[in-house]
């Protein structure tokens, strides 16, 4: 059915002007001029002009061609014109729903590619997310490192302060024991100067017994020292094994991201994977439609060359039909030489009859 404003006088009109600039009139040549109009409808008005116009070709030259070979043309004539116009209609449709196939399919294409973006952006941003948070852990567990060394070089300080404060409390014991004993030898040594010497020895002795109970002093303030550097160092040990504990659970976080992080790459490997597969299919389909569109061409220029020969064909006409009127005009002098000489034959009989 004609769309609006496309009618039978428009087509043939625009085909008699593409004669007239000495082009074969075309449906897509047609259609340039008009602006508008299907391929159906502009070829079969296309169909009826050109059966119009070889018709008046086939009258005109009715007079001076055999009657078979004018057949012979109009038949092969309108063979190619049905051939060559099916061809056309028949690429022209299959192309249309092939480029529409693959314009759906290239949309389907485009709007996966674009989900596929997002969801690599997606991936992008959730990976700097966990990278992000492992170089926290990183500088957390660094950190808790650091202090576990602190904490283990003041452990070791006050250890070494335990070791020492023994040790002297071990030389305040074995003096207060030699004390003692150069006490109990000075008692069996001056128990006969014991009056002589007794203030002396009170003496002495009170200053011993003064510097035991300053060692008991320090003994004891050293003790409760060594208690409260052992306390210390039993929260250090339970603060250690926290930390220890915090390390092991920031590890096990660790490696769990690795692994989400290795889904995650893997799962953009091949959402990366999935989107060149359809690229590739995105090519291969346009590549169709270029093979398509070069059968066109080739298909047009097919046309284009029997054009030409239908072209060569009418100049043929046009050759015979003035050969035709050339031998027309041969056979009339004939035919007038011939009336000629007969007059003359029978002007000599009626001689010789006189005669």
């Amino acid at each position: 059915m004609a769309r609006p404003g496309i009618t039978k006088n428009d087509v043939f009109k625009a085909a008699t002007q593409l004669v007239g600039r000495g082009t074969d009139p075309t449906i897509e040549q047609i259609r340039g001029i008009l602006g508008t109009g299907s391929n159906s409808t502009i070829a079969g008005f296309l169909r009826e002009w050109r059966a119009l116009h070889v018709k008046g070709e086939a009258d005109s030259l009715s007079d001076v061609l055999p009657a078979e070979f004018i057949g012979l043309m109009k038949g092969l004539w309108q063979r190619l014109l049905n051939q060559s116009e099916s061809k056309v209609t028949a690429i022209q449709q299959h192309n249309e729903q092939h480029v529409s196939s693959l314009n759906a399919e290239l949309s389907a294409l485009k709007l996966s590619h674009s989900l596929l973006q997002q969801q690599n952006e997606q991936l992008k941003q959730e990976k700097n997310l966990l990278i992000s948070d492992k170089l926290a852990l990183d500088q957390v567990v660094i950190k808790k490192d650091q202090e576990i060394t602190s904490l283990t070089t003041y452990n070791e300080g006050l250890s070494a302060q335990i070791t020492e404060k023994e040790y002297y409390l071990a030389e305040l014991r074995r003096l207060h024991k030699q004390a003692q004993e150069n006490l109990e030898h000075f008692r069996e040594a001056s128990r006969e100067q014991r009056l002589f010497d007794q203030e002396r020895h009170s003496q002495q002795l009170q200053n011993a017994e003064s510097s035991i109970r300053q060692l008991q002093q320090e003994l004891a303030i050293v003790t409760q020292e060594k208690l409260t550097i052992m306390h210390q160092a039993d929260i250090m040990t339970h603060e250690k094994d926290a930390l220890q504990k915090l390390y092991e659970t920031t590890t096990q976080e660790y490696d769990k991201l690795e692994n989400e992080l290795s889904h995650l790459q893997k799962a953009q490997g091949e959402s990366e994977h999935k989107a060149q597969f359809w690229q590739m299919e995105y090519e291969k389909g346009q590549k169709k439609i270029d093979d398509q569109n070069l059968m066109l061409l080739n298909l047009q220029k097919q046309i284009a060359i029997l054009s030409q020969q239908l072209s060569a064909t009418n100049e043929a006409t046009q050759e015979l039909k003035a050969q035709h009127k050339m031998l027309s005009h041969e056979k009339w002098e004939v035919v007038q030489e011939r009336a000629h000489l007969m007059g003359q034959l029978k002007q000599m009989q009626e001689m010789i009859g006189i005669k």
